[in-house]
């Protein structure tokens, strides 16, 4: 019925889609508990969210690199109501923010943000993806909340310290 070839390339695709899931594994953990996690006192002047930015543009776009991945996900969070909700609610915020940004009067801040926050556009786009991806990466295996809930657990408990010694 299927030559070896197909059968081979078939077992390939399965493989690589594996080892994309393995990759997603520890990114979005790890983009979950280093962004609340990083603050960088004496590094920078306005320590508070420009390496928290930094961090989710970074961990975003190494996401965004596995759109087979990425594309599986989704489509298995638009199968639930509530995927379909929450997609909703993240496309009408975003388009919300984008509106905005057209009709502001300085553009250049709205899209980068100020100096003091840098939440514009361009961080709001980047954490709306990143939500869309890791809720479609939850939703493909519910027991990966497991491992998500326990990464910004951990990052909580050391942010949680750091202002204790403080």
């Amino acid at each position: 019925m299927y030559s070896k070839a197909s059968k081979d390339s078939y077992i390939l695709l399965l493989l690589q889609s594996r080892s994309r899931q393995f990759d997603m594994l520890w990114l979005v953990p790890l983009v979950a508990a280093l962004v609340p996690l990083l603050i960088c006192p004496g590094t920078l002047a306005y320590f508070d969210i420009t390496p928290k930015i930094a961090i989710l543009l970074l961990g975003t776009a190494l996401i965004l690199l596995q759109p087979g991945v990425n594309a599986c996900n989704v489509r298995i969070l638009l199968r639930a109501s509530a995927g379909r909700w929450l997609i909703g609610f993240l496309a009408a915020e975003w388009l919300a923010f984008a509106l905005g940004n057209a009709f502001s009067s300085n553009r250049a801040l709205s899209f980068g943000g100020s100096l003091w926050r840098r939440f514009g556009l361009l961080s709001e786009t980047a954490l709306l993806v990143f939500v869309l991806l890791a809720a479609g990466w939850v939703v493909a295996d519910l027991g990966r909340i497991l491992v998500l809930l326990r990464s910004m657990t951990a990052s909580g408990a050391l942010v949680a310290c750091y202002g204790i010694g403080k």
